[in-house]
């Protein structure tokens, strides 16, 4: 609130005492009557004094304004945002992770990550760390296909309705990095597709090939909707892209009023915009699984900082304060 100040100035009064002629004396004839110039009006000469004080009109107020400064973003501002797997609110169980919350605040019902569990292969919940990016907490999927075998990824419960992209807008965005440098399979870090032909479902990766100035080189980033359909993504020959050099890298896949593009580093590296045919019907009928699938199929060893998904209408501002703080979050 403005405040203003009234300054009130008080004037001196000067007071003057008059003396009567006494009838009995005879006047000095020095006095000539006339006035005592010794004795100066006061009040003239508080009159002349100007007042130095600050002006009446109240001082500009350069402090802030009553609505405080802005805070910070948070994916939680968004109106679109789903799902936020933030890896430091993890749960711990015998020094090894048992769930992964929800930070988004979307729905009703709180849901999580879980390990999963498989009769024929063995699991090892994957732990916190913070190795990479300057203590950047993330989960780490250790993957060995050799025996014994021991392929690691998490899976959603009690989804309810967020992952029903329907043939609407959508966006996963995550930061991850890639551990395996030799190995061919593709990385899948998020999975929520059929497991049938085409593959209908969103998906993306972190260890595609590319050609890069005539070497052959894994680390790519890809990303879909189906498998067999012009809705998936991989970057364009030669593109710079290195999900496994040590560092966290930003991923994402995104569709809007039907167009499909794939982002690395908050930029975009290949678009399309398929024929309605290919505008898959995403639902949350459909298992979601991160850090690789239970079978080991396209399972790379990878470390995961944050998962954020969006359904539904959002802008490129938005999609870019996303990118922004988590660029910032963990040190990209």
């Amino acid at each position: 609130m403005r405040s203003f100040f009234a300054i009130a100035t008080v004037a001196s009064l000067g007071m003057f005492a008059c003396v009567g002629d006494d009838p009995t004396t005879t006047p000095t004839p020095s006095d000539g009557g006339a006035t005592d110039a010794a004795a100066t009006d006061a009040a003239a000469a508080d009159a002349a004094e100007t007042d130095a004080g600050p002006t009446d009109a109240a001082p500009t107020d350069a402090g802030p304004t009553d609505a405080g400064p802005k805070p910070p973003f948070s994916p939680r501002d968004l109106s679109a945002v789903s799902l936020w797997f933030d890896a430091s609110n993890v749960t711990l169980a015998n020094g090894k992770i048992a769930a992964w919350s929800d930070s988004s605040g979307s729905g009703t019902t709180p849901i999580k990550l879980v390990p999963v569990t498989s009769s024929t292969l063995t699991f090892t919940a994957p732990t916190p760390d913070s190795i990479l990016a300057g203590g950047v907490p993330t989960v780490r999927f250790t993957q060995v296909a050799t025996a014994p075998q021991r392929f690691q990824a998490m899976v959603l419960q009690s989804a309810g309705n967020r992952l029903d992209f329907a043939t609407g807008d959508l966006a996963a965005e995550v930061v991850v990095s890639v551990s395996d440098k030799n190995s061919n399979n593709l990385g899948a870090v998020l999975l929520n597709n059929k497991v049938v032909s085409p593959f209908d479902g969103l998906q993306l990766y972190a260890n595609y090939t590319n050609v890069v100035r005539t070497v052959e080189r894994h680390g790519m980033v890809g990303g879909g909707l189906g498998g067999n359909n012009s809705s998936n993504l991989t970057p364009p020959a030669n593109a710079a892209v290195d999900t496994h050099d040590g560092k966290l890298h930003l991923i994402g896949f995104r569709r809007v009023n039907g167009r499909v593009s794939l982002r690395y580093d908050g930029k975009e590296l290949a678009f399309a915009t398929p024929p309605p045919n290919a505008l898959v019907n995403a639902t949350n009928a459909l298992p979601f699984y991160v850090g690789g699938s239970p079978t080991g199929e396209h399972a790379v060893s990878m470390q995961i900082a944050d998962i954020v998904i969006l359904k539904g209408t959002h802008t490129d501002d938005e999609l870019n304060a996303l990118e922004t703080f988590l660029t910032i979050k963990d040190k990209l």
